[in-house]
């Protein structure tokens, strides 16, 4: 029997999350709730909360936090949220979807469709940029570089 699956949209600021202990998650919504961060957290739940993305939504859309619980990791979980983000990028966005990605999540965003094409300068540690968009790869690449290139190390 196919496990079933929700994955709830929430826009509620600021955000509080009772009960968790994980200094990760606790440090993603300290970080969302001082910048004031407006958009969608969607939430990956069976019976439990598995894992969520927080999605920062204007002309373009920038995902700011991915978490999976540690007890769900390699089940599918974040791909299946990034392809909800996806999903309601195409319908409601005609900018970028990017995010700032650990080296321990390149694949998974490589996987789902993401182009790598850079390293931020301004972290620490360094971390890959990730870019989906309506665009071919080429006019993407570009549109991408001429808006957000003053704090990449660009892949050539």
């Amino acid at each position: 029997m196919k496990e079933e699956y929700k994955i709830l949209k929430l826009q509620s600021i600021p955000i509080y999350i009772q009960n968790c202990k994980d200094q990760f998650v606790q440090e993603l919504i300290e970080l969302w709730n001082r910048y004031n961060r407006h958009g969608t957290i969607y939430v990956y739940k069976h019976q439990v909360i598995k894992g969520f993305i927080m999605v920062e939504q204007g002309s373009d859309w920038t995902i700011r936090g991915t978490f999976t619980g540690t007890n769900y990791r390699g089940q599918g979980v974040a791909q299946r949220l990034i392809e909800e983000v996806k999903k309601d990028f195409l319908e409601q966005c005609t900018g970028f979807l990017w995010v700032n990605i650990t080296n321990d999540a390149e694949q998974l965003y490589l996987k789902t469709g993401f182009n790598i094409y850079g390293k931020r300068t301004d972290v620490e540690p360094y971390m890959s940029v990730g870019v989906y968009s309506v665009f071919d790869q080429q006019t993407e690449r570009q549109r991408f570089m001429d808006k957000y290139t003053s704090h990449l190390i660009i892949n050539t």
